[in-house]
């Protein structure tokens, strides 16, 4: 059985204080623990490992440069839920556990100004600016996608965050 080991750093970067968190089990690269990850979007000053990641939907092929470093995965998502805004377009409702809740407000409070990549299954879903320190624990992400195809990341997301949830730490 693969031992999970995990740890927190706080650091400073030359232009912002950065929460940066790392996992490994048993020799695995991060990326390979949950398909739901945070990510900074890395800047031309960023020094460190960097992926580069494809946008979501088939009629965007460009990759964003996205810090290697997990802010926050999977395992801090209590659960999603689909959304129809008043303009009829849909968005994901991620509400995180009390630990992802924390995280959250001090990777946001950390980092105002800058972007955070939501990645689903190494594909970049948004890249929003963080505007503010986010205490509340539940994040908005605004969907380009059909009501059944939303339907398919919140079951997907909800069932891989389930799992995660419920492995011994």
């Amino acid at each position: 059985m693969k031992t999970l080991r995990r740890w927190f750093r706080i650091g400073l970067s030359t232009a912002v204080g950065a929460f940066l968190f790392s996992s490994a089990v048993a020799g695995a690269d991060p990326a390979e623990l949950s398909p739901l990850q945070f990510r900074l979007l890395a800047r031309e000053t960023d020094r460190g490992p960097v992926d580069e990641l494809p946008q979501k939907g088939p009629e965007d092929k460009s990759r964003l440069r996205v810090l290697k470093d997990v802010v926050l995965d999977g395992t801090e998502v209590d659960k999603v839920r689909l959304q129809k805004t008043e303009t009829g377009k849909f968005e994901l409702v991620l509400k995180l556990t009390p630990a992802g809740a924390r995280k959250f407000e001090r990777v946001t409070a950390a980092n105002v100004g800058r972007k955070l990549a939501i990645v689903f299954d190494e594909k970049i879903l948004a890249t929003p600016e963080i505007k503010e320190r986010i205490p509340q624990g539940e994040v908005t992400i605004q969907l380009n996608q059909s009501e059944a195809d939303g339907q398919k990341l919140v079951n997907a997301i909800n069932a891989a965050a389930g799992k995660l949830n419920k492995e011994p730490r």
